[in-house]
């Protein structure tokens, strides 16, 4: 802002001079901006004014001309200033503008008292908070450089002055800028000129900062928890600790109080949380609810660290009931336990001790690990050459007198080399697997042994040639590569019908997965193997972008021999003399892309397993859409099941203001839904709207049984959320709709 002088007259009235400030002129956007800070000068009082006239009888110093008065923060700009001398204050009248750290201010009267650093106006006020934007108006105002300011008949918002959306109104308001809070009396939240919710106190921090108080309540509806009004409440206990008390009043399982309680040191960092229901209107028994969960985590040195993850429930329907805010596993089960881990640069050790919440019904035949040892070292050498060592000890134990249970010692060493060009790479292992059992319990198998071993070796050899030429397809100037791949394995077959069968399952599908030295994961099972994988990959990568816009993959397998080793009434997917995978992914352009994979075997008509995705992205646009279809065959000695699925999901940006997400996963062998989800979010300039709906299926088996829910939540930018959490910061596009599958199988 430029200003032009008659004549310019600066007083110094205790200190030096300084030079004359003007302020910023603050740009208005739709979101109300914050405006800009000042530092600490000094105590002394500078006047800086266009002339003056001095009163030697009154001792008033009459100022005009734009006057610009400083003292420590405090910055006050006016048409015309009155400086009493004998009683200490200064009379500002005409546009007068009060800047301070934390909040300017504009009104046409003001009395600043200069020993006391404070101004006082019955004027009507405008004000802007610096950390938030926020900004409004009061009626009379009490303004303090440090400590306490004071307003009555004070509205609040943080959308442009001239228009809000939405304000607080107050009759008094308090800022206490040492505790970095503000804090009001008979609040109205309006709209326009209606009022939306009425509190007699509120509180909230205009400093960035955590601060004890009541955070904004949530509402939701569940089919099974009815309507739901949550008021959480947090405690700043301390800069490396905190909690967070949030009572639930339900309409069909009563109150549900729940917490958490947080930490943070040098060496250890977690969460401990709890949730009790004392009067279940649902309950079917008098038993009380409740579950809990403490996580942890503890670096003791760059090389020792450990790790905690427990959960108890009271009962095995609590987390669908309650709908638990608690976080839930994605996995199957609620696995709990402790790990105590060590890493060095070529080896690694741990000690984990694990089980499951015994109302956990999908664990029943999980096995619990008390505890579980494992040793890794790696080690390159020179010319390529390296050795390796994977050694474990594991305690298997269940409840179920039906499962076998005891002890088993694992030990996998392996040598060979490995060359790595820019034209290829060779790679030759040989390992060896010792495995031994000692059985408290051999299980339901009358093959199994209480104790026994196992001994194997495992050749492979792996080699891959990269060619490159630059070629030019549907004009698109780009590099190919093509990268044929040989991959040999052979294992012996040894009979492993005497043994139990732990955490061994087949390996999914996957051209990746036809370079595995094992089709089994886990130890109990060692396949065996004299086999070829030959393998084709091709690559286009554009020369101008350097994206990879097509890449396709075709690998088949050639059986020497046919497999023999088994789980306990399976059959394996492919034993014929040769299966095939191929997979397909193409960047169609900067929106479309395509993924897909096949594989099928030659004494089998229909293929064995499939998949096709396809996605459209338009970053710029806020556009995402995906669709993906998978099938999946599950063979066994009883019968052939076929899993046959169809995901889709999106979200979508219709207009700068309203966004859509959406997802679903239906069952085509069951023909029905099993999970969908719908979104709509409507953002403004200083507020949002957000609702979701969720519907999953409870069990896959009964197509009774559904969760049902419905989320609504508001969003007052700069000051708080009113409504329920659970979309992160926005409604935000949903995951590809293949990463659903996972879940199902």
């Amino acid at each position: 802002m430029t200003r032009f002088h008659a004549i310019q007259f600066t007083l110094l009235l205790t200190g030096s001079m300084v030079a004359n400030s003007t302020m910023a002129a603050v740009e208005h956007s739709c979101l109300a901006q914050p405006v800009t800070s000042i530092a600490d000068i000094s105590d002394d009082l500078v006047i800086d004014a266009g002339h003056a006239s001095w009163n030697m009888h009154s001792e008033k110093l009459q100022m005009g001309g734009g006057v610009q008065l400083r003292q420590k923060s405090q910055h006050i700009s006016a048409n015309s200033v009155t400086y009493d001398k004998r009683g200490g204050r200064i009379d500002a009248t005409g546009n007068v503008i009060i800047r301070q750290p934390g909040y300017s201010f504009s009104t046409q009267e003001i009395t600043y008292f200069v020993d006391e650093k404070r101004v006082e106006t019955s004027q009507p006020v405008s004000y802007r908070l610096i950390e938030t934007g926020g900004n409004g108006t009061a009626g009379t105002s009490n303004i303090t450089i440090d400590g306490v300011s004071s307003f009555s008949d004070i509205s609040y918002s943080s959308c442009p002055m001239e228009d809000p959306a939405w304000r607080l109104e107050a009759s008094k308001m308090k800022i206490d800028r040492e505790e970095g809070t503000l804090t009001a009396h008979n609040v109205h939240l309006k709209a326009g000129d209606t009022t939306l919710l009425y509190v007699p106190y509120f509180q909230f921090p205009i400093d960035g900062k955590r601060h004890t108080g009541l955070l904004l309540p949530s509402i939701r509806v569940t089919s099974s928890t009815g309507t739901e009004l949550m008021a959480p409440y947090y405690l700043n206990l301390a800069p490396n600790y905190d909690a967070t008390i949030y009572p639930r009043i339900t309409t069909k399982r009563g109150l549900i109080l729940g917490g958490e309680f947080r930490y943070l040191t040098e060496q250890y960092q977690g969460i401990l949380e709890a949730e009790i229901a004392p009067w279940d209107d649902d309950n079917q028994g008098d038993d009380l609810r409740y579950m809990w969960r403490w996580r942890n985590q503890a670096q003791f040195s760059p090389h020792l660290s450990a790790e905690i993850d427990y959960t108890h429930v009271s009962d095995s329907d609590y987390l669908d009931d309650m709908q638990s805010r608690l976080e839930k596993s994605t996995d199957s089960y609620r696995e709990r336990f402790s790990t105590l881990s060590y890493r060095d640069s070529y080896w690694d050790a741990s000690i984990k001790f694990a089980d499951f919440d015994p109302t956990d019904l999908d664990a029943t035949d999980a096995y619990e690990r008390l505890p579980e040892i494992l040793f890794n070292w790696r080690k390159f050498h020179q010319n390529g050459l390296f050795s390796e060592i994977d050694a474990g000890y594991t305690r298997f134990e269940n409840k179920d007198s039906s499962m076998a249970a005891g002890n088993r010692v694992d030990l996998q060493p392996a040598t060979g080399i490995e060359l790595l060009r820019p034209w290829g790479s060779f790679k030759a292992k040989l390992s060896g697997r010792y495995t031994s059992y000692s059985l408290d319990r051999t299980g339901i198998n009358p093959k199994v042994e209480k104790d026994t071993t196992r001994t194997s070796y495992t050749a492979t050899l792996d080699g891959t040639l990269v060619y490159e030429r630059d070629t030019n397809w549907f004009g698109i100037s780009s590099l190919q590569t093509l990268e044929p791949r040989l991959f040999y394995t052979y294992t012996p077959y040894t009979n492993q019908d005497n043994l139990p069968v732990f955490d061994s399952r087949l390996a999914d599908f996957s051209f990746d997965n036809l370079f595995r030295e094992n089709r089994f994961t886990g130890p109990d099972r060692v396949g065996d193997a004299n086999q070829l994988v030959t393998a084709i990959t091709t690559r286009f990568i554009s020369h101008d972008s350097g994206l990879e816009w097509l890449r396709a993959s075709l690998g088949q397998i050639i059986y020497f021999d046919e497999h023999m080793v088994d789980l306990p009434d399976s059959e394996d997917i492919i034993t014929d003399e040769a299966a095939f995978v191929a997979s397909l992914y193409s960047q169609i352009n900067d929106f479309w892309s395509v993924e897909t994979a096949l594989q099928w075997s030659r004494e089998s008509v229909s293929h064995r397993n499939s998949f096709v995705g396809i996605n459209y992205h338009d970053a710029e646009a806020g556009h995402y859409a995906s669709l993906a279809w998978r099938e999946r065959n599950q063979i066994s000695a009883e019968n052939e099941e076929q899993l046959n699925y169809l995901s889709a999901a999106t979200g979508w940006r219709i207009s700068n203001k309203l966004n859509v997400v959406g997802n679903l996963l239906y069952s085509i062998e069951e023909d029905r839904l099993l999970d969908v989800a719908a979104g709509v979010e409507y953002d403004s300039c200083c507020w949002a709207v957000r609702g979701l709906v969720t519907r999953r299926a409870d069990d896959e088996t009964d197509d009774q049984r559904y969760n049902t829910g419905f989320s609504l939540q508001f969003l007052l930018k700069g000051l708080g959320e009113f409504g329920s959490g659970g979309f992160g910061g926005r409604i935000s596009p949903p995951v590809s709709a293949h990463d659903q599958f996972e879940t199902y199988y």
